[in-house]
């Protein structure tokens, strides 16, 4: 998919450097890092068939033109949350595969990441 030919954008912001460069969107890549990222394989395909574009945060990154009103789908907090902000992406969904004996930094600051999340997605603990 061309990314003129859509202007729905949406990062998912994983902090996995494997599967950058879209590389999250292979299940085969995916599955060897994670399966349980294997579930964004599927939801990546299904978009596409609405239209709808998924770019991992590096793929967006060195876009010269930047598209605008793209949604932010992070995993936990990534080195690129805030610059992907910084650009105008809206942070959309927050989530976070690990229990708070795993993420405990990342649950001890959720108070402070919720005012700009819109959905938050994480195991109860």
């Amino acid at each position: 998919m061309n990314l003129e030919q859509t202007n729905k954008i949406v990062i998912l912001d994983f902090d996995t450097s494997k599967l950058l460069a879209n590389r999250i969107f292979n299940p085969i890549l995916a599955k060897k890092v994670s399966h349980t990222i294997l579930p964004t394989c599927y939801l990546y395909k299904e978009a596409q068939k609405q239209g709808i574009q998924f770019l991992t945060p590096d793929v967006f990154l060195s876009l010269r033109n930047k598209p605008k009103s793209s949604l932010l789908i992070s995993h936990l907090i990534t080195p690129f949350t805030e610059k992907l902000i910084s650009f105008g992406v809206k942070p959309t969904i927050l989530t976070c595969q690990e229990s708070p004996f795993i993420a405990t930094r990342f649950y001890v600051e959720l108070k402070n990441i919720v005012v700009y999340i819109g959905i938050l997605l994480f195991l109860r603990g």
